[in-house]
């Protein structure tokens, strides 16, 4: 490294000098190489975030676990190359440790180019979610960023089968932006 302490001229403004200051530190900044921060296993966490933003992640969050983060970020080249797919709905949602299913229109003599997206409540809680509006807003962001842009859905949420079943009337819809998300609770 250069001995050198200043570059700029004499003529220099305050703020470029302060620019100069904090380029010119050694200490400022990331210790790493720069092949380290570019694996996703292997970047620090606290660097997470920006490497997201060089991969192009549309959905984040800084409340997500560790684990979360980093697939998020190891599926964004697959699901930015799917976008507009069924694949990449499902591939983005599991990122987020979400498994999920899709019927298409034409599955389930529905209306074109609509299709359900399906859940089960005990996937929901076992990846750290709850049934909030900050899930219904989450599951949208991703769906507004990954499916077919004519294509309009339904979500339903339902539990898993034991040896006795019956169908409850409960059903909730909640409202984003004017759209209805519909979330249908099926005690089973």
């Amino acid at each position: 490294m250069s001995d050198i302490k200043q570059l700029l001229p004499p003529s220099a403004l305050t703020s470029e000098r302060a620019i100069e200051v904090v380029i010119a530190e050694p200490t400022v900044g990331i210790d790493e190489p720069i092949g380290r921060l570019w694996n996703v296993d292997n970047c620090p966490a606290e660097v997470l975030p920006w490497l997201a933003w060089s991969f192009s992640v549309e959905v984040w969050d800084h409340a997500w676990a560790e684990g979360v983060k980093r697939n998020v970020i190891r599926d964004a080249v697959r699901v930015h190359r799917q976008k507009g797919t069924k694949s990449a709905v499902i591939e983005a949602l599991s990122s987020l440790n979400l498994p999920s299913e899709i019927s298409e229109w034409f599955e389930h003599g529905g209306a074109p180019h609509t299709f359900f997206l399906e859940f089960v409540a005990s996937d929901i809680f076992a990846g750290g979610y709850t049934l909030s509006q900050s899930f219904v807003a989450l599951v949208d962001q991703v769906l507004a960023n990954t499916k077919p842009v004519r294509s309009h859905y339904d979500v339903r949420v339902s539990e898993t089968a034991t040896n006795n079943f019956y169908v409850s009337p409960a059903m909730a819809e909640v409202m984003i932006d004017g759209a209805a998300m519909i979330l249908s609770l099926i005690h089973i």
